[in-house]
């Protein structure tokens, strides 16, 4: 997922680092977006109304943060890449250890070979 996905404090400090103040005080965007996005994303015990407000109030806050950050933040997805991007290619490979290799991998698990 994307930063803003993932983590709330992480994106503030991302555009902070591009653009310092855009967000604010550190302490001020917790209390402004964090707390009512994260709150919206809990699972917790509550009513079903509960889990509705606290479900509005994220999707308004996530709204105003997008809204705030629209001339700053470049939304693209992987599709927008994926025409400019040659294919990927993964290859696996499978090599015998040297001697010292194998001691060392031994010795990072723990194996004691006589």
């Amino acid at each position: 997922g994307t930063p803003l996905q993932n983590n709330l404090l992480e994106y503030y400090h991302m555009v902070s680092y591009v653009k310092p103040g855009a967000l604010g005080k550190v302490r001020a965007f917790k209390e402004l977006f964090e707390e009512s996005i994260s709150g919206g994303q809990l699972r917790a015990d509550g009513t079903d109304a509960d889990a509705a407000a606290r479900k509005k109030r994220m999707n308004k806050r996530v709204w105003a943060l997008s809204k705030k950050l629209d001339a700053l933040v470049q939304r693209k997805g992987m599709g927008i890449l994926r025409a400019e991007l040659p294919p990927k290619y993964e290859y696996v490979l499978t090599l015998r250890l040297g001697e010292t290799q194998r001691q060392l991998y031994n010795a990072v698990l723990g194996v004691h070979n006589p």
